[in-house]
Formats: C-alpha cells, structure tokens, sequence
C-alpha cells in the first residue's frame, strides 16, 4: 500500500515521503488536531500475506514503546488503517552519516562525538535486554543541533526472544555484519559494539574495513581477515583510536569490547589532533557507491560442479548454520573428489543429529 501527497490516513495528513525501504515506506506527515509534523512508517506488504513480517512490525513497535532516550527515535502512537499498521513516530530532521560520508567526509573530532552519543544510546538500550543488530551509516542521524539518533530498530529484539529467530536467517547488512551474525550463530550487544566499530572505522578513513566486489567476498572477508590499519589510510588517526578501532573489529566477540561503557570510555579519552578535519585528511576522496542494504546467502564461485546444484546445496546448509555456508561450500567443492564425497565433508561441519537431515537434502 502506498498514500499520496495530500491524502488523509486516520487523522494525519500525507505531505511528503521520506523515503522507501525493503520493508516499508516513510512519511512526513502532519496530525490533523495537535498540527504537530511527525513521521509515519507503513509496512508495505498486506499483514495478511506476511505474517512473519507484519510479526516482526508489531514487535519493533512494541519494542520502540518501550524505549525513551534522546539518541533514540522516539514512537508517538500505532495505529491499524485498511489492514496495514502505520507508526507515527518523531520526525528527526538532519543528514544521515550515510549522507555526510558521500557529501563531504566527517571530521574527526565530529565522528568521535557522534560515536559516543550511539554508544549512550546503546547503553540504555542493551541494559533493558535490547540488541539493535543493524547499526550503520545510513542508520545514524545526525540533527542540526548535533544531536546523534539511532533509527531503525526493524530487525531489533530483545535478547531473552528467541521465538522470531529461524536457521538460516541473517538480517542487517553485510558490510556492517558482525562475524557471528554471518555464521548464523547468537549474537549479544557485542555484535553492535562492531557494527558500530564498522562505522566509525569509515566515518575517520573513508572506506569501508571489508570491501569487495560482491557479497560473498565482503562477508568472507569479515569472517576471516582482519581490516587493513586505519592509520594506513589516515595519517592523522591517533593511535588510541586505531587501538580502539582493532580492539571493537575482533573476530571473537570476547576480545571486543565487552560493553558499549567500555567502547565509551576508551574513545572519550582520546585527543584529536588540530586540522584533521575533510579537507586535511588523506581520505577525502570520491564517494563510493552505496551498496543495497540486504540479507544474502552467498553464492558459490564456478568450480567443478554443476552451479545450479551448488546454489541448492549452499540454501540446504544454511537452513543449518546460516549464510557462512557458502564460504564452506566453496571451500569443501574445491577438494571434493565427486558430489557425494562433497555432501560428507559438508555433513561433517553439523551436529551429528542435524547430518541425516542435510544429507537427505543433499541427495534429494
């Protein structure tokens, strides 16, 4: 479903779009009684044919009602219009990091400080039980009056739910995953101390810790290697602050930082340098084109075998163990002797009582 400009929804006016997402679609909007001009997010499937995602809506507006913090969009009010739910929410005003990345670069001193502010934001939210787990640029805001606002807690949930989580699934996106969400495995507030880590390692460099040229390179690349040092690419990043940024970006979640307080302390201590703003800093440069925000599988290079059946292959084992089954069956198909000696050595990277199942699959 979709409104024009003009149109009357319950007792809010349309007057503009914000902008368009996967799931739904932003509005400004102004209410009708108090004039007050809000923002209003309509899930954009019918609730009748997405359960699972009409779910997960209800959730983040349960979850968003329960949360009061400045760094923190806040929900006015949900309301059911023609089978669809709709949240009215704070209209925040400002650029997005994603935006002030691609228009002129971020100092250092202004990233550190938007950095902190999240990291508060996050504090509170992960002392009542809430994990954001999609923390990146675009999902930054930042106000006119410098105020930093976490957006966009659409695939957040508290930590004792575990109800909407499905094998196999991964939510948020792959440039900013943390290592354990790409395994599929639970994650913790750890998992947005790196997201977070992710984003603050681009806000003072300019490029992204993990590139490459399609997801399956990007997603291995967080899995397996370690960032190329920050000061490499910035001169003038103090080394408190590349410590700070190799400590949040381990691969194990336990050498992180262990609390958003810790992550806070760390970079509340540094001093930045004089003239390290965009213009003197060696990573201004052309901005890179945004990558689509999604949750993927990975996609198997050619080998031997047949790709299609590959491709099935790789959707059977992340029914298991998520999409880092694809880094396994690229691995396993370029030493396989034959399909079935593949489908064995895959079998073995489950529990024992998930092997049968798999090993059907992969036969079948």
């Amino acid at each position: 479903m979709s409104f024009k400009v003009g149109e009357i929804v319950a007792d809010y006016e349309i007057t503009g779009v914000l902008g368009t997402g996967g799931m739904s679609t932003v509005y400004q909007v102004r209410h009708l009684i108090s004039d007050r001009i809000e923002a209003m997010k309509v899930l954009l499937p019918n609730l009748e044919e997405n359960p699972d995602l009409a779910e997960r809506f209800v959730r983040e507006i349960r979850l968003l009602a329960s949360l009061s913090h400045p760094g923190i969009a806040m929900l006015h009010t949900a309301i059911r219009e023609r089978n669809q739910l709709l949240m009215v929410m704070e209209l925040v005003l400002g650029d997005t990091v994603e935006t002030l990345l691609r228009r002129r670069g971020i100092e250092l001193s202004s990233a550190l400080n938007v950095t902190i502010q999240i990291l508060d934001a996050l504090a509170y939210a992960h002392n009542r039980g809430v994990i954001h787990r999609d923390i990146k640029p675009s999902n930054i805001m930042l106000a006119p009056s410098g105020q930093a606002k976490l957006l966009d807690f659409g695939i957040a949930r508290p930590v004792a739910d575990i109800q909407l989580t499905q094998k196999g699934a991964t939510l948020g996106s792959y440039h900013y995953m943390s290592p354990e969400q790409i395994r599929g495995l639970p994650v913790d507030r750890r998992t947005d101390l790196y997201s977070l880590g992710v984003t603050l390692y681009e806000m003072v460099t300019g490029t992204r810790p993990f590139t490459g040229s399609d997801p399956y390179t990007i997603m291995r690349s967080q899995v397996e290697q370690a960032p190329p040092p920050p000061e490499s690419i910035n001169g003038r990043i103090p080394p408190e602050l590349s410590g700070a940024l190799r400590h949040v970006l381990m691969k194990d979640p336990a050498k992180r930082f262990q609390t958003a307080g810790e992550f806070s302390e760390s970079l509340n201590a540094i001093r930045v340098p004089a003239g390290a703003g965009p213009e003197s800093a060696s990573y201004n440069r052309a901005p890179q084109t945004p990558t689509p925000s999604r949750s993927v599988l990975l996609r198997p290079a050619a080998t031997a075998f047949d790709p299609a059946a590959l491709e099935r292959l790789t959707l059977a084992l992340a029914e298991h163990i998520g999409p880092i089954a694809g880094v396994l069956v690229l691995r396993a198909a370029k030493t396989a002797t034959s399909w079935d000696n593949l489908c064995q050595a895959l079998a073995g990277e489950l529990p024992e009582r998930e092997r049968g199942g798999f090993l059907s699959s992969c036969h079948g």
